[in-house]
């Protein structure tokens, strides 16, 4: 009751350190985040475990979608992707750096969602908090709604 978000909060909200990403040099992923990160932002995280199948490849352009429709925020909000398997061409998405999993077991992604049969975009907020996810379900002006109100409200990022 009193809702007004669309996608799926994530209570308690879980530190991005602790899914052991790693950008493509090996860096730690959570290492853009926290308060002081001089660039840190909000990020949309496209997660998929397996090959990228057509919903993969439907988050992955839903992102971007929302990304571009968030206006004069879109700055505040960047985009990453964890694709074991991505699609043969990301050419059209300069913007999406590819994530891996570090030299940790295996990643225990918040929700207890799989993967390979519901991809998901996961919300992360500048302190580098997993704080919100959508499934293929979701639709770009749900997700887009969610985003606005988080940019009018927050102060960060």
């Amino acid at each position: 009751t009193g809702q007004s978000n669309n996608g799926v909060l994530i209570d308690p909200s879980v530190p991005v350190a602790e899914l052991g990403l790693v950008n493509a040099d090996g860096q730690p992923f959570a290492d853009r985040f926290g308060p002081m990160h001089p660039d840190a932002s909000w990020l949309m995280l496209v997660a998929n475990e397996g090959p990228c199948s057509e919903a993969c490849q439907q988050q992955i352009y839903l992102a971007r979608q929302v990304n571009v429709a968030l206006g004069k925020n879109q700055d505040r909000m960047s985009r990453a992707a964890y694709l074991p398997e991505p699609p043969a061409d990301l050419s059209g998405y300069p913007d999406m750096p590819l994530l891996r999993a570090g030299e940790t077991e295996a990643i225990r992604w918040p929700g207890g969602v799989d993967l390979e049969q519901a991809p998901q975009i996961y919300v992360i907020d500048p302190f580098g908090n997993v704080m919100m996810r959508y499934g293929p379900a979701m639709d770009g002006k749900a997700i887009l709604e969610d985003l606005k109100h988080l940019m009018k409200i927050s102060q960060i990022g």
